[in-house]
């Protein structure tokens, strides 16, 4: 009866703290630098090791977290960000040890830090970084404590230990502290205390606000300076809105935020004309992502930021400042009784989400419940709550730690696999940990304790490899696991009555863990599988906000956020087909990928053939894209210059030019292991002709070397590149992939494949336009001397060794959704273009190709807009 109590219990308190869980603020503090801090009771360090944890988020790259002082002016204990690096010291007495994680860690989202001491030994962990350990020098054991515990910053009545601590302030925010086992740090009830706003630190759901059609929100009259700054974020998937509107006092004057057909538009008028700034760098913000604004009115002069990265300039006319403002300023919409001057606003309501506005004048973030008068609704819960996951995912939450000292952890999950992981918490023992996964399509919670076996766990009745969402509860309490799926309760199991706390170190993590992470073996011979393919919403932890968000709490690489159905969308790939000489068409089209941030350099799958596998292969590794311009460039104005130079040289040539050098053994660490697929044309090299030729893919590679012939037969135009009608790959004939290969062989099976083709040219052309200065090259006229091709040297080959061999068997790619002339005009004639894949143009061509790869997919973007934000995509700084 006790037991069946006991898990009564668990499941009412399950209920009830997982659905009201909240950040707590008295747990958080807020500090601003300028002698904001807290003080605790002098620590005293047990003969045990001694965890210290803490949640960070700051801006800054130095800061004093942690601090106590000690015995004869020596000992100390410190915790501080130096460089935007953590760094934990301590002295015994005898000597100081130091241990640093290395960030950066100054961007200002939420960190957690994992350190412990024991007598002269250490440990420190930030995040799911790897553990670093040391111990401090010479005889003494123990930092002996004599001072108070200093969080944030030193009061001026403590002398720092010399060596301790480079740093005395710090600016930004905290919450989770905790030293040794006697809870959360509480700074509500700190010996002392002198903090900054703690609700600043907060995810207060009262900054943000969701609109509809005809909401809007009143606010009191801005306070415009010579100098203003008017800060917001919003998501939405509609093009056009207002997002900020302040009048003026004549009805002339006004400032105004706008989106106008996915563009951010700062206008504003001090008396003399009007300015705009438009985020022209960049366009269709309206992908269901956050993006932030940062708009600067200095005199006649405004700036325009996106994102911290897209800045926009722009001046007014004459020599009018300022602005005299009427009563009131606007957000998302405007009453039906305010009319906006003619010439200051274009658009109307704003549908979708707005959070942390900061204006001048109003102090703080804009709190939505309290201040404003508003038809928004207020405190909405605009979160990214579901995300996509594949074998390759997962989800770290670094401010949220399962501990079994009666925590509840609930999601809801889709998906067909019998086999994955769903969490997994590591405790401070490398022994410890918990679990829960699912193992022959059933869903098992587990617990384990070094010092116990067998294990605690506990499976489900039903299984949820079907593909609908299923709903996952499970609580942990020391010697108690209970398990609820879809409301049917599992039989809790019993480890021991005696077991210490369990003490949860690092990260939260979902749906799989980091390449780099040590995994216990008690795990993986329990759950095979470490990895999972569905989607997990609704994530709720005891003590954090429910329905966790995947874009602002954690660090996070899966495929999308806040896009999930029943069905798991597949990941998007993209594929690029033969360029011929039009290469430069495909670095335009690949930068807007990139600015779009559709496509990732550190996650996207590639395919590509010939030039769409050079591109391909050049972002996957991070080469420069202006480099790989202003090298092809270069090659095409030496051939301009002598063409008889580039006939039959130019793949030893880009070999030795670009090859080699870009595609070295990182490029190949990046992208040599399944991220690029190659397509090529592979021969049959007992054959007397290429009529048996067939398509053929490379994507898996053994070294550098092998990937850069996988390359050079991709593009290996037959007596064109070279004086030989073919090359080989892994000892086998073969030439350029266009001959034979499509988006068959290069899309990545199993996701949304995107096709581009550089050569293929719709309708929209335009005639009449005179012809481009050609630099064309000839077929090489002479007999290919097989002795003297180092690499063909198989004399039972029966392939023609003749340049004079009719050949012709290039095809054109099927059904491409990117390409010249399908959404956009092509300034050249259909004849011209083609011409133009087959001889190098001119430095003006090269210019045109890359503006009409950029327009094209721009096209293709705004008509055919993708409702899950795009391909693979990763937020946070963890280091794979």
């Amino acid at each position: 009866m006790a037991t069946s109590a006991r898990l009564l219990m668990l499941q009412l308190s399950l209920v009830v703290l997982v659905f009201t869980g909240a950040f707590v603020a008295a747990d958080t503090g807020s500090f601003n630098g300028g002698g904001y801090y807290a003080t605790f009771p002098t620590l005293v360090l047990p003969d045990a090791p001694t965890p210290i944890r803490l949640d960070f988020k700051t801006a800054s790259a130095v800061g004093l977290l942690m601090y106590t002082g000690g015995l004869a002016g020596i000992d100390f204990l410190s915790l501080e960000l130096q460089d935007a690096n953590v760094v934990f010291r301590w002295n015994c007495g005898s000597g100081a040890g130091q241990l640093i994680v290395s960030g950066p860690f100054n961007d200002n989202q939420w960190h957690t830090i994992d350190a412990s001491i024991h007598f002269r030994d250490a440990s420190l962990t930030v995040d799911t970084r790897p553990t670093v350990s040391g111990s401090s020098p010479g005889a003494l054991l123990s930092v002996n404590a004599t001072g108070p515990l200093c969080v944030g910053g030193i009061p001026d009545d403590v002398t720092l230990q010399a060596g301790s601590t480079t740093a005395t302030l710090f600016n930004g925010c905290l919450r989770n502290a905790r030293v040794g086992s006697k809870g959360l740090l509480n700074f509500a009830s700190a010996v002392t205390v002198n903090l900054a706003d703690a609700d600043m630190c907060t995810q207060h759901s009262n900054y943000l606000a969701k609109f509809e059609t005809g909401s809007f929100v009143e606010l009191p009259k801005l306070e415009i300076a010579h100098t203003s700054v008017f800060e917001l974020e919003f998501r939405t998937n509609n093009g056009s809105g207002l997002l900020l509107y302040q009048p003026g006092l004549n009805g002339v004057d006004f400032v105004s935020l706008e989106l106008i057909n996915g563009r951010v538009s700062f206008q504003w008028n001090c008396g003399s004309g009007k300015g705009t700034v438009v985020s022209s760098s960049i366009n269709n913000l309206k992908n269901k992502i956050w993006h932030r604004v940062v708009a600067t009115l200095s005199g006649t002069e405004g700036e325009l930021k996106i994102d911290n990265i897209f800045t926009s300039t722009g001046s007014s006319p004459g020599e009018a400042t300022g602005l005299t403002t009427t009563r009131f300023a606007y957000i998302g919409g405007l009453p039906w009784d305010v009319v906006p001057h003619p010439d200051s606003i274009s658009t109307s309501a704003f549908r979708g989400c707005i959070r942390n506005v900061v204006l001048p004048g109003v102090r703080g973030v804009v709190d939505f419940e309290q201040l404003a008068v508003s038809s928004a609704v207020a405190g909405y819960v605009c979160k990214s709550t579901c995300a996509i996951f594949d074998k390759n995912s997962f989800v770290a939450f670094p401010g949220a730690r399962v501990d079994a000292d009666g925590s509840s952890l609930r999601m809801t999950v889709s998906t067909r696999r019998d086999k994955a992981l769903l969490a997994f918490q590591a405790g401070d023992d490398d022994s410890d940990w918990i679990a829960v996964a699912i193992d022959d399509g059933y869903v098992f919670a587990a617990y384990h304790r070094a010092e116990v076996e067998p294990m605690a766990t506990v499976r489900s009745s039903n299984t949820v490899n079907d593909g609908l969402p299923h709903h996952v509860s499970v609580s942990w309490h020391n010697d108690l696991v209970v398990l609820v799926v879809d409301s049917s309760v599992g039989n809790a199991t019993v480890a021991s009555d005696t077991l210490p706390p369990f003490a949860p170190q690092g990260s939260l993590l979902l749906g799989g863990v980091p390449n780099h992470y040590e995994i216990p073996d008690s795990l993986t011979e329990l759950a095979p599988s470490l990895t999972f393919e569905g989607s997990i919403s609704e994530v709720a932890l005891t003590g954090f906000a429910a329905d966790r968000d995947f874009v602002t709490d954690a660090t996070v690489r899966v495929l999308a956020a806040d896009s999930c159905s029943e069905t798991p969308r597949p990941p998007i790939s993209f594929a690029f087909a033969g360029s011929a000489f039009l290469f430069h068409y495909y670095i335009g089209a690949m930068e807007r990928l990139l600015e779009l941030r559709l496509v990732d350099r550190s996650s996207t799958l590639f395919g590509g053939i010939s030039g769409g596998a050079i591109i391909s292969t050049a972002t996957c590794s991070g080469v420069s894209l202006d480099e790989l311009k202003v090298g092809f460039a270069e090659m095409y104005a030496g051939c301009h210059a002598n063409i008889e130079s580039c006939t039959g040289t130019l793949s030893p040539l880009a070999k030795r030019k670009f090859y080699d050098q870009m595609f070295d053994q990182a490029a190949y660490e990046k992208c040599g292991k399944g991220r690029v697929r190659v397509g090529y044309t592979l021969l049959n090299k007992l054959s007397t002709g290429f009529d048996d030729a067939k398509p053929a893919v490379a994507f898996s590679f053994v070294s550098a070397a092998d990937l850069v012939e996988a390359l050079l037969a991709s593009s290996y135009l037959s007596c064109f590149v070279a004086p030989w009608v073919y090359t080989t790959f892994r000892g086998q004939p073969a030439i350029d992939g266009g001959y034979k290969a499509d988006y068959n062989q290069i899309c990545h099976p199993g996701t949304t494949c995107i096709k581009i083709s550089a050569y293929v040219v719709g309708t929209n052309v335009t005639e009449g336009r005179p012809d481009p200065s050609w630099a064309c090259i000839q077929r090489y006229q002479t007999t290919g001397a097989l002795h003297n091709w180092p690499r063909l040297n198989s004399p039972e080959w029966t392939l023609p060794t003749d340049c004079e061999y009719d050949y012709e068997v290039f095809h054109t790619p099927t059904r491409p959704d990117i390409h010249p002339g399908k959404r956009t005009q092509v300034p050249y004639s259909q004849e011209q273009w083609q011409t133009l894949s087959i001889c190098m143009g001119a430095e003006e061509d090269q210019t045109a190709e890359l503006q009409l790869g950029r327009d094209d997919v721009d096209a293709w973007y705004e008509q055919s807009y993708l409702t899950y934000s795009g391909a693979y995509w990763e937020l946070g700084t963890l280091e794979l």
